[in-house]
């Protein structure tokens, strides 16, 4: 089963790539910087995977590297190009054999328990700690993450926030637990000091506490500290995967299914995770339908750390796509649908404009 035509397109907003088989059509949105990258689809990702025989989609990005020196290209835009129209093509293989991506991959389990996401670093400490909770009580999350510093920063003001978001995690007790991302705003030293305070503050994880390109600055926090740290949604370099696991810098891996190259790529970081007694969860920050690669590899991967991202936010979910997946009792189900589950009306490329095509 081959690829016959690949589109790159823009409607209501997103970017989706969409991949055609005989007789089956696999559609992901992808990352809102597609714009910026779109050279890297246009001239590399989609003449590779023109054609390309679906037989061997797992050992496609071995190729990908090798062909044309693409590996000249490295780096997280080279892999996010290649995993849009990689996993749009699990979805078309899905959906063109009725089956769901996550059973190619061996189904561990039909359920993920989430913890509540929040991107948010502009409200006040105490409207975010409000619409966390008042999103608790919709859905029966047992676990949320908040976001600690000023992004590869910190500030006066992010300080004074922080400490209040900590008083929170304090007194939320172990039926709601809280996870903190720092998205690299610290120190090693700040880290330190800062990751006793959420040991005390009983947190669930310290996410990214240090620069991620410097992967000694967190194995220092990580051996610093009996809190788990986490890490790895900004990595798509398969040596620096190695030897991040191996030496154990963090204690939870967050694969990014489009930054680190695809779903194939991202179950070999689980594989090399599980030997190392780590569990993944992968950083999954998309509203559904993006989330819907996360929840399959979630639950397929042999070892699981204990909750599955889901953002939170204050936006309506999409009115194109079906059927609308909500949390239950503080869970996401695998959907039954093929492919990844989602489908897209067909108004919705009746409005698309193409931006590149095979």
């Amino acid at each position: 089963m081959k690829i016959e035509h690949i589109q790159i397109v823009a409607a209501q907003g997103h970017t989706f790539c969409r991949v055609f088989l005989d007789g089956a059509e696999g559609v992901v949105p992808l990352n809102h910087r597609t714009h910026q990258t779109l050279s890297l689809f246009e001239h590399v990702a989609l003449p590779f995977f023109q054609g390309f025989d679906l037989a061997n989609l797992r050992e496609a990005s071995e190729q990908f590297y090798r062909t044309k020196s693409n590996y000249k290209l490295a780096g997280m835009p080279l892999w996010a190009s290649f995993a849009g129209v990689e996993l749009a093509a699990w979805d078309a293989l899905g959906r063109a054999q009725g089956r769901r991506v996550a059973d190619f991959f061996g189904v561990k389990r039909e359920s993920a328990p989430i913890y509540l996401s929040s991107m948010d670093r502009h409200s006040s400490a105490r409207e975010l700690i409000d619409f966390v909770e008042a999103r608790r009580r919709e859905t029966g999350a047992r676990a949320c993450k908040l976001k600690l510093g000023a992004r590869m920063k910190r500030t006066p003001q992010s300080d004074a926030r922080d400490r209040e978001l900590i008083e929170f995690c304090a007194v939320s007790g172990a039926d709601f637990r809280v996870a903190f991302d720092a998205n690299g705003s610290f120190s090693p030293d700040e880290a330190t000091q800062i990751g006793r305070e959420l040991e005390s503050a009983n947190a669930l994880w310290f996410e990214e506490p240090c620069d991620f390109e410097d992967l000694d600055a967190t194995q220092t926090v990580a051996d610093a500290l009996k809190l788990c740290v986490a890490g790895g949604e900004q990595d798509s370099n398969a040596k620096v995967w190695k030897k991040m696991l191996e030496n154990r810098a963090v204690d939870i891996a967050q694969p990014d299914l489009q930054y680190n190259g695809g779903f194939a790529r991202c179950m070999e970081v689980a594989e090399l995770a599980a030997r190392s007694e780590i569990g993944v969860t992968p950083h999954n920050t998309k509203l559904w339908p993006g989330g819907a690669s996360g929840l399959h590899f979630y639950c397929a991967a042999p070892r699981v750390a204990d909750f599955l991202e889901f953002r939170i936010d204050r936006e309506a979910p999409p009115s194109w796509v079906s059927p609308r997946v909500e949390v239950q009792n503080g869970a996401l189900h695998l959907p039954t649908g093929a492919g990844f589950g989602a489908q897209y009306d067909d108004d919705l490329w009746k409005t698309a404009t193409v931006l590149a095509q095979t």
